[in-house]
């Protein structure tokens, strides 16, 4: 079963964030996310850490974003882990 990437080209301001880091920051409500790591296109949302606790990382390609999430989905991502995993498409 592969894992179904969402598209985002939407954040919550009017600048041109030339970073991944930083627009999907911006996405969620940087106050939200506890980390980012990685860099590209692609992001791993973890949604189980409550709403101050999103954490992301981000792949340069499909592949490696969807292997990832295959992993995030089935070793957990921590204590609080209840499988809300997303796996996203960021457009800049």
């Amino acid at each position: 079963m592969s894992a179904q990437v969402v598209v985002w080209r939407r954040h919550k301001c009017s600048q041109n964030h030339r970073e991944y880091a930083a627009w999907i920051k911006c996405a969620i409500g940087a106050r939200r996310v506890l980390w980012v790591q990685g860099s590209g296109p692609y992001a791993v949302i973890s949604w189980c850490g409550g709403w101050r606790d999103v954490t992301v990382t981000l792949h340069v390609n499909p592949a490696k974003a969807a292997e990832a999430m295959r992993q995030i989905n089935r070793l957990g991502c921590g204590g609080r882990c209840h499988k809300s995993h997303e796996l996203v498409e960021v457009v800049l």
